[in-house]
């Protein structure tokens, strides 16, 4: 990205379950002011577990994000038990962060 310098590259972002939080944060915190959208989920190399099970993780990896003072679109790309029933869960999970950080007012685009 710090190559091509271009303004109208962007992409999308989701933390490496390979690799360590401390490295994914690292990651975010570089990347943060040329990515639009984020691929939310939570698992490591071997298991997949709840979205909620992330929320310290995650709240760390948004914050890296919000503070550049774009807008980034949230994507619930994958379900941690491949079922498409829990999806009302998950998406439950990721609103309650949303309205958290917001003060209860829903996300707001700066």
């Amino acid at each position: 990205m710090d190559e091509v310098k271009h303004p109208g590259l962007k992409m999308y972002w989701q933390p490496n379950q390979e690799l360590s939080t401390a490295y994914n944060l690292l990651a975010a915190q570089h990347l943060a002011k040329d990515v639009i959208n984020l691929h939310v989920f939570h698992w490591d190399s071997r298991n997949r577990y709840p979205l909620a099970d992330g929320k310290a993780v995650w709240k760390q990896y948004l914050s890296a994000f919000r503070k550049t003072g774009s807008c980034f679109g949230l994507l619930l790309e994958f379900m941690h038990d491949g079922r498409l029933e829990t999806l009302r869960e998950t998406a439950q999970t990721l609103l309650s962060w949303i309205v958290e950080e917001n003060g209860g007012q829903g996300y707001a685009v700066p």
